[in-house]
């Protein structure tokens, strides 16, 4: 008798699990099924939005306006859809926008950046007014074509530079207002600390002009008649120059030059003048 009761209640039991089971199976497949409209409802309001902008443009490209590039379309921010949209050929722009300019180079300037500079420099040269202060009187002295040649080591700031020139010049003696055999040369080593300022005439060519101070190793010789004459000495000197440079890249600069130079007098010889007709070449850093 127990046994069977038993087995009534087990029974029992097992009708009232299942019945739970179903109607939470039951609950899940309502709730799946609410879920499902919710998500037709929701495309059907996007398909609904994409028809009405797909009507929109079709009517704007009709009418003759300017479409934009590219278009988004308003749904919510996980699903944001952007329709490219192509220019008509009738509705090109006439002007080019800014984008489509071509970029200009900068322009040149007409004022080279400051920079460090070494010139070389070779020329020709001429010396005017030199004299043999003799015991019997004062005798003039002529001298040959010579040449000259030198570096220059500076600064420019544009407008205005400043550097030092190292020079050596040479000439042989020509002749002596006295009738008898002569030869002789002069030469010397300049030393000059210089200083100027420049006109731009455009981007690539400048005028300038210039001054300096400093001293020469000076070395006049002559053989006269036989009778040897030398003085050697370190004398004071003045140097006017100007010229035309051309920069035809902002790195390199070459140019011609004239320079007076006035050396001081020695003990056997005059001060005199030196006329120079240079050209230099070099680089700026």
């Amino acid at each position: 008798m127990r046994a069977w009761l038993h087995r009534i209640l087990a029974t029992g039991a097992m009708f009232v699990l299942g019945g739970i089971s179903i109607d939470a199976q039951e609950k899940e497949l309502k709730f799946i099924a609410k879920e499902v409209e919710f998500k037709k409802a929701e495309i059907a309001r996007i398909q609904a939005r994409l028809d009405r902008i797909s009507a929109k443009l079709n009517e704007f490209g009709k009418s003759g306006g300017n479409a934009q590039a590219k278009e988004v379309v308003e749904v919510p921010p996980s699903k944001v859809i952007k329709i490219p949209v192509k220019e008509s050929a009738d509705n090109q722009p006439d002007e080019q926008t800014e984008q489509e300019k071509p970029i200009e180079d900068a322009p040149l300037t007409s004022i080279r950046r400051s920079s460090f500079y070494i010139m070389p420099f070779i020329g020709l040269q001429k010396t005017n007014d030199l004299r043999w202060k003799a015991v019997s009187g004062t005798f003039q002295i002529k001298e040959k074509l010579g040449m000259s040649t030198g570096i220059m080591i500076g600064y420019d700031w544009g407008k205005y530079f400043a550097d030092f020139q190292v020079s050596y010049f040479q000439n042989q003696m020509d002749g002596i207002n006295i009738p008898l055999g002569f030869s002789g040369e002069s030469s010397g080593v300049g030393f000059h600390f210089s200083g100027g300022g420049r006109i731009h005439f455009n981007d690539f060519i400048s005028g300038m002009i210039g001054a300096g101070v400093g001293g020469i190793d000076h070395d006049v010789s002559f053989s006269l008649a036989g009778l040897s004459v030398k003085e050697r000495d370190f004398l004071l000197s003045l140097q006017l120059f100007t010229g035309l440079e051309l920069n035809p890249t902002e790195q390199f600069s070459t140019g011609l030059r004239y320079r007076w130079v006035m050396i001081e007098e020695m003990k056997l010889f005059s001060d005199h003048d030196l006329h120079l007709l240079e050209f230099y070449f070099g680089y700026n850093f």
